[in-house]
This record gives C-alpha cells, sequence and structure tokens, in this order.
C-alpha cells in the first residue's frame, strides 16, 4: 500500500467544485452499473479503502447511521475495494441482487460526475478523503459528494447523455443542498 504525500488540501468541496466549474472543467452525468458485496458492519470496525494502485484511499470506522440507528454497511467493489456506506444511502442506492445472497445491484440513478485535474485530500464525514489527479467527485442528487479514482470510475460507472445542462443542474444542487461531503 501506499500513501500520496503531496495533494492539495481542499477545506471546502463545494467552494472546489465552483471554482472546477469557474475553470472550465467540464462535467457530465453517469451511472452506476456493476453491482456490489455488501453486509452490515460491526460498530467500530475500521475499513481502510484501499485503490486498484495500492493507494490509501480513505480510512474509515463503522458506526450506526444516526438516522436509522442501523449500523453501516461494508461494501466490497469489483475489484476488491472496501468502503463504508450509511444504512440509509445504501438502501437508497442498491438493491438486493435476487440470484446472489449478499450481492446488491446498483439502482443506476444518474449522479453528475466532475473531473479532478489535481491530486487532492478532502475532509468527509467519515475522515480525510483522496482523489488522485484523473480521478472524479460524484455528487448524488441528494447534494452527497465523494471521491472515486479514474480506473475504478471506469469499471463501475457508464457515462449517460441526458437533456439536462449538468453545469447548471449541479450548481443548483451546491446553492440549495449545500452538497455534503458523504
Amino acid at each position: 500500500m501506499r500513501e500520496k504525500v503531496a495533494m492539495k488540501q481542499i477545506t471546502n468541496i463545494q467552494s472546489y467544485i465552483i471554482d472546477l466549474l469557474d475553470r472550465g472543467i467540464v462535467p457530465f452525468y453517469a451511472k452506476k452499473i456493476t453491482g456490489v458485496l455488501a453486509l452490515p458492519g460491526k460498530v467500530g470496525e475500521q475499513i481502510v479503502t484501499v485503490t486498484s494502485t495500492g493507494l490509501i484511499e480513505t480510512v474509515n470506522t463503522v458506526s450506526r447511521d444516526e438516522k436509522t440507528g442501523v449500523p453501516e454497511w461494508v461494501v466490497t467493489g469489483k475489484n476488491g475495494e472496501q468502503y463504508i456506506i450509511r444504512d440509509r444511502s445504501f438502501r437508497e442506492r442498491y438493491l438486493p441482487d435476487p440470484d446472489e445472497e449478499g450481492r446488491f445491484l446498483p439502482k443506476g440513478e444518474p449522479v453528475i460526475v466532475v473531473p479532478v485535474d489535481e491530486d487532492i485530500i478532502f475532509l468527509t464525514s467519515w475522515g480525510e478523503m483522496i482523489v488522485e489527479a484523473g480521478g472524479f467527485l460524484v455528487v448524488n442528487e441528494d447534494g452527497g459528494i465523494h471521491g472515486i479514482q479514474k480506473f475504478d470510475f471506469e469499471e463501475t460507472y457508464q457515462v449517460i447523455d441526458l437533456k439536462e445542462d449538468p453545469v447548471a443542474a449541479l450548481r443548483e444542487l451546491i446553492r440549495t443542498k449545500g452538497g455534503s461531503n458523504e
């Protein structure tokens, strides 16, 4: 495993996204297309998310979802990376795979994806998250924001064409929802 040392520290991810748009970075729509393995986590369990390139992306500890009272989910992605998702977010985004217990399929809701042109680190609700240059910030319809590395994005998402302008939609989403670092 490796850690990145020279990163731009982002103190406000919403302002950073607006800055990217102002610099001409063009967002686009995508939807998640690959399923995941998942199980309810054990409160206090620590999960280290390591990217397919060996980068330690984030470290998180399972806690109870403050809205549902249920432990967060430990998810294993297509490339073996593990991460934690709040119970309510998991249930909003995934459905059980009828053919395989413990496997879940994405609902495929559109998200807005913002390319990142530099190595960044930003604070999320669970701690620091790293996105390498070439990676992406994913903004969900509820305004939640998380990062994903380029290879992992290409393996798990599909770019889609919606008639709505993603720049205008993203600016409005950040203005009205404020964006939260998931």
